[in-house]
This record gives structure tokens, sequence and C-alpha cells, in this order.
């Protein structure tokens, strides 16, 4: 998975074009999920509460998200706004401070299909202790089943040794602040 990202992000960056390394990540992930379907989560459509915090992006993929939300109308106003609300908080701060990712509208994600890796692998059996933790703020730990742990730490190792082979930015930014 690392060498073929990696090529990608190769041709990528000699056509300066960073979808096909994206879309095959999410193929890739998307093809992983899809054999986990039988895993219980209480995730659905409406279901927001880990878009309240913290959401991880490769460069790459905010790239591809940037694509997106210049197509969508009032997107980029939007993702603005969330920026100057969100944009100083630290990893550990931004816990604590609750505040919508830009890209929801009526809790739906408006750019589902090209939601990051990160969002892709959000997983828990537990809706009620999403919405404590992320929402109200309560100190316990968000249940999440172990194959989608997995499943998530895999693409992500595979994403940070293509980029960094690629001598690129390896690191994982805030999606609203890339």
């Amino acid at each position: 998975m690392a060498r073929q990202m990696h090529a990608l992000i190769e041709r990528a960056k000699r056509d300066r074009d960073v979808d096909p390394p994206v879309k095959y990540l999410y193929a890739k992930a998307d093809a992983t999920l899809d054999r986990l379907k039988d895993v219980r989560v209480a995730c659905r459509k409406g279901c927001s509460h880990c878009c309240h915090v913290w959401v991880s992006a490769t460069a790459p993929e905010i790239l591809h998200v940037a694509k997106q939300v210049r197509r969508r109308s009032g997107a980029a106003e939007n993702v603005r706004a969330a920026h100057a609300i969100t944009g100083g908080y630290s990893f550990s701060v931004r816990a604590l401070r609750p505040n919508p990712c830009p890209m929801l509208s009526e809790d739906a994600c408006t750019i589902y299909e090209h939601r990051p890796v990160s969002c892709r692998y959000a997983a828990s059996p537990d809706d009620y202790a999403c919405r404590r933790v992320m929402r109200e703020l309560v100190r316990e730990v968000v249940p999440m089943p172990l194959l989608h742990k997995r499943g998530r730490g895999a693409y992500e190792i595979a994403t940070v040794i293509a980029l960094h082979r690629a001598a690129l930015p390896h690191h994982y930014y805030e999606l609203t602040r890339g």
C-alpha cells in the first residue's frame, strides 16, 4: 500500500493533480470498511458528534477537499468562519472547544464521498458516549471497534510512509485549518 501510494504521489507531484492518490486511498479504505460492515456501530447519517472536534487530514486529503469546497456555493466562507473560531487551538485545546465542521449541514456531511480517512474510520457502537465526550466534554473514552482502529492506523501509516518517501509533509492537520 505504501509503495503504491508513493508511486501515485510522485505522479501527482509531476502532474500537479492530487486526486489519483487520494481516490486510491479512499477506495482502499472503503473496500476495507465494506468488509467490516457486520461490526456493529451506532454511526449513521445525522450522527455528527465526532464532527465537532479535531478532524485529522493529510495535506493531499486537504487539497482534495479544497477542490470540493471551491465547487460549493458558500462552502469557502463556512470554512473561513470555522477557522476564525478554531484556527488558533492546539489539538488538546480543540478537544475542549467543540465546534461543528464547516462541511456539516443539518448534521450531515456535505462532502461525504470526499471525507478524509479519519472520518471514514470514525466509529463507535455507542453514540451516547460520543455525545457525552465530544459535545458535553465528559471525561471518558469513546468505545471504538478494534478492527476500525487497526484499519485507520494501517492506512494512516501507509500514507505517512508514502508522503515521507516523496519528501512531502507527512503530518496530520486539522481539516479546517488546512
